[in-house]
């Protein structure tokens, strides 16, 4: 993994970019994928989900909308709610 440090002054704070290599996403079981048909928009993990989100959202279909967020609140509920 690679760190990459993101921000500036004292607010700033690391974020671990993590690189989903062509070896590991065919490792990536169906119900890694938002659409697992197609092995479309993986999310394996949360940054991943997050990514998925705004992929879809720029190019993907209505129904790919509609089940690309379905998979991603069913996998990680915390997306989307405001943190207080």
């Amino acid at each position: 993994m690679k760190e990459v440090r993101v921000g500036f002054g004292a607010g700033f704070k690391p974020v671990v970019e993590k690189k989903l290599t062509t070896k590991k996403r065919k490792a990536l079981k169906k119900g890694s994928f938002a659409v697992p048909s197609e092995r479309k928009y993986p999310i394996h993990d949360i940054s991943h989900a997050r990514n998925a989100l705004s992929r879809v959202a720029a190019n993907g279909t209505p129904a790919e909308k509609k089940q690309v967020r379905a998979a991603v609140k069913a996998k990680y509920p915390s997306i989307g709610k405001e943190s207080k």
